[in-house]
């Protein structure tokens, strides 16, 4: 008498056998299907991007990146795929994937020597909408600093009233002794924003400013601090706000010309990441030499984006080179 034991095993064995036999007879699915639903799942997420339905688009796109990726649609087809997924995801306010995803586009079409002029100045695009700053940029002596201090991530977006806003991100909170008469702590959380405006007269404001505390006699939160350069005898001159239970107090002191010089050359570089970042001068020339050796404009063409925050992207490496 079989056991049941025995029985289960058999069919087990028969099912195996017959999931196998595909493969052995060389009864895989064809290469022009695998291309037949990817080109399917892109017509609709362009139908629906081009209807402006963009979280529909950017499931469809989603879905055909995957499909490029496990089949054998191709490296030309999945950088298509990423590129308009990225375009997608701008259009739904997700930039950091959108970033990363143009910069995957970008570096498969440099490996296949056929780059997509497109994926870069949408990247360039992107620059005016978000920057994440690599912190190599600063050298490697200063770059090792600042992770050791726990800092993991800048990123940089534009408000609706176009100035920038700031988003630092740390490993953990915490409490740091400083020397001066007026604070002697300071205190950030795991993410710290702030806005930058510099105005029309040279003064320049962070406000918003969130995830900041300053310890004098009692730990107060750090509102908005301004840097004028034009202040009581021509020196600039800086003024901290800070606010506890409702009430708010000003203090002000002279800076000296060294560092306000450097907090004005920081403000450039956020503003003007086109003048100042050298991987989005390496786009621009590369750009230019892809469209038959015409110029290239400092903003590139706009992308179709219905969005009220506009942004910038910031490295020192050149991003089709940025590890995935």
């Amino acid at each position: 008498m079989t056991r049941p034991s025995s029985r289960r095993n058999s069919s087990t064995n028969q099912l195996k056998a017959i999931l196998v036999l595909p493969i052995l007879l060389g009864l895989t699915v064809p290469a022009s299907a695998n291309v037949s639903r990817w080109t399917e799942l892109s017509d609709e997420g362009q139908a629906a991007f081009d209807e402006q339905k963009y979280k529909r688009a950017s499931h469809f796109f989603k879905i055909a990146v995957r499909e490029a990726t496990r089949t054998e649609v191709g490296d030309a087809n999945l950088a298509v795929s990423l590129k308009k997924l990225a375009e997608s995801d701008i259009a739904i306010h997700k930039y950091r994937e959108a970033e990363q995803k143009l910069q995957q586009a970008i570096k498969i079409n440099k490996e296949l020597g056929a780059e997509d002029p497109e994926a870069i100045r949408d990247l360039l695009e992107l620059a005016k909408t978000y920057r994440s700053v690599n912190l190599e940029q600063f050298g490697k002596t200063i770059s090792v600093l600042l992770k050791q201090s726990g800092l993991n991530k800048i990123e940089i977006f534009k408000t609706a009233e176009g100035d920038s806003r700031i988003e630092i991100r740390f490993d953990d909170k915490f409490t740091k002794r400083i020397t001066s008469t007026d604070v002697d702590r300071i205190n950030m959380n795991k993410t710290v924003t702030f806005d930058v405006h510099e105005g029309p007269d040279g003064l320049i404001t962070l406000s918003n400013i969130k995830g900041l505390k300053m310890h004098s006699k009692m730990w107060v939160n750090l509102t908005d601090t301004s840097f004028d350069p034009n202040g009581d005898h021509d020196k600039a001159i800086a003024s901290v706000t800070a606010r506890k239970l409702g009430v708010s107090r000003t203090i002000q002191t002279v800076l000296p010309k060294p560092i306000y010089d450097r907090i004005l050359a920081a403000v450039e570089r956020v503003k003007h990441p086109e003048l100042h970042s050298p991987w989005h001068k390496q786009l621009q020339e590369r750009v230019k030499s892809l469209v038959n050796g015409t110029t290239v404009p400092q903003t590139a063409p706009e992308l179709s984006v219905k969005s009220k925050i506009d942004g910038e992207s910031n490295s020192s490496q050149d991003p089709a080179q940025v590890r995935q």
